[in-house]
C-alpha cells in the first residue's frame, strides 16, 4: 500500500442476526469518513446505506427479515 492507512476495528460481540446490518452500517460510516479526509463532498448517510444495503443483500424496509 502506497502512503496509505490500515484501520482495523474490532467490534464484538456481534449476534449472528445482525452481522450483515452491523457491516453495513460501518461500512456506510467509513465510506463518510473517507469522502471526508479525501477533501470530496460528503453524501447524507442515507445515500451510503442505499448503496451498502444492496452490497450486504439487506432489505433498508425490513432489515432484520
Amino acid at each position: 500500500m502506497e502512503d496509505g492507512v490500515v484501520l482495523t476495528l474490532e467490534h464484538l460481540p456481534v449476534l449472528e442476526r445482525f452481522v450483515r446490518l452491523n457491516a453495513m452500517g460501518w461500512h456506510s460510516y467509513l465510506d463518510m469518513v473517507e469522502a471526508a479526509v479525501r477533501g470530496q463532498p460528503v453524501e447524507a448517510r442515507q445515500a451510503y446505506m442505499t448503496r451498502n444495503a444492496k452490497r450486504y443483500g439487506i432489505d433498508l424496509a425490513n432489515p432484520l427479515a
